[in-house]
């Protein structure tokens, strides 16, 4: 049996240490990011409303 740790979700071995650990460096600015506009902007109330708020910043950017 391995000792190396398992990808959350899969259970396969990680090919390299350092791919991972920069998908969770990135994920994790990502949480940071989202954590701050949730402090900035009002929580919605429902699902469908931070979809259709999403969907508006996606298509302010591709303009």
């Amino acid at each position: 049996m391995s000792d190396t740790p398992k990808i959350p979700g899969t259970g396969e071995e990680p090919e390299d240490f350092d791919d991972l650990n920069s998908v969770l460096n990135a994920f994790t600015e990502g949480l940071k990011k989202l954590f701050h506009q949730t402090l900035e902007e009002p929580i919605p109330e429902s699902f469908l409303e931070l979809l259709d708020r999403l969907d508006a910043e996606w298509e302010d950017r591709e303009e």
